[in-house]
């Protein structure tokens, strides 16, 4: 199960956005850049309520809408949402889920309450979580970059 964090067969990218300079969009075109380099073998899955496509991917409401199974969700939405998201995921099946968004228990006591219900719902589903507040994930043997960083193989890559 921990081998679909650095080798996902299917993404999906919560947050996703076509505003560039926002951390939903640099994570949904370094998570395709990882596609192309996979040949196209990795599905791709954007999902926000407000669009129906992002940088040529089709875009879901929500992880729910998504009919195949998702291996990986990658969450970049504000701290206040991420328990509602993750608990799509657990409902989805979603087992592997990294949260990109701030706001927890680094901000203070709502933020800490944030937090543990992010714990709680992750223990009700059986779900392995990095994060929250964190930059991502990253396999430099794949060449997956699920981070809030582009420059990341420009600069660690052994040539």
């Amino acid at each position: 199960m921990r081998d679909q964090f650095f080798n996902p067969e299917s993404i999906a990218v919560v947050g996703a956005t076509p505003k560039k300079g926002k951390v939903g969009n640099t994570l949904l075109k370094n998570i395709l850049s990882f596609h192309r380099k996979a040949k196209g073998s990795v599905r791709i899955y954007a999902v926000n309520p407000k669009y129906d496509k992002i940088l040529n991917v089709l875009c879901y409401p929500s992880v729910l809408q998504i009919e195949e199974g998702v291996s990986l969700a990658v969450i970049a939405v504000p701290a206040t949402s991420v328990p509602e998201v993750l608990e799509q995921c657990g409902l989805k099946g979603i087992k592997n889920v990294v949260v990109i968004s701030a706001g927890f228990k680094e901000a203070g006591r709502e933020g800490a309450v944030l937090e543990s219900e992010l714990i709680r719902i992750s223990a009700k589903y059986g779900l392995s979580l990095v994060g929250p507040n964190c930059v991502g994930l990253i396999n430099t043997h794949s060449d997956l970059n699920a981070t809030l960083s582009n420059t990341w193989l420009r600069t660690m890559k052994p040539k």
